[in-house]
């Protein structure tokens, strides 16, 4: 994903690292199953988590109406599936 986003526009990646700096990794896990970092700019702070479908929707709030199916559609079909999630912190 950060390669397309270099080839669409270059710089963009460091750009986006710059303004929005890691200040914390929690590192991909095979007991987890998935990934997690924070991140923050002076107004805002963000917890981003990339990991596997079933772990990442566990962890949510709120998963949309036939998400959980449409994960299994696309795994049956042999894709790699991937879920993204986030979470606004406090800032302290």
């Amino acid at each position: 994903l950060l390669t397309l986003v270099e080839k669409v526009e270059a710089g963009a990646v460091q750009r986006l690292r710059n303004r929005h700096p890691r200040l914390h990794t929690v590192d991909f896990d095979r007991t987890r199953k998935r990934m997690s970092v924070i991140c923050s700019d002076d107004s805002e702070c963000w917890l981003l988590c990339k990991g596997a479908p079933e772990s990442v929707m566990a962890q949510c709030a709120a998963v949309p109406a036939g998400l959980g199916e449409r994960v299994q559609e696309l795994g049956a079909d042999g894709l790699r599936v991937l879920a993204l999630a986030y979470r606004r912190l406090p800032l302290k």
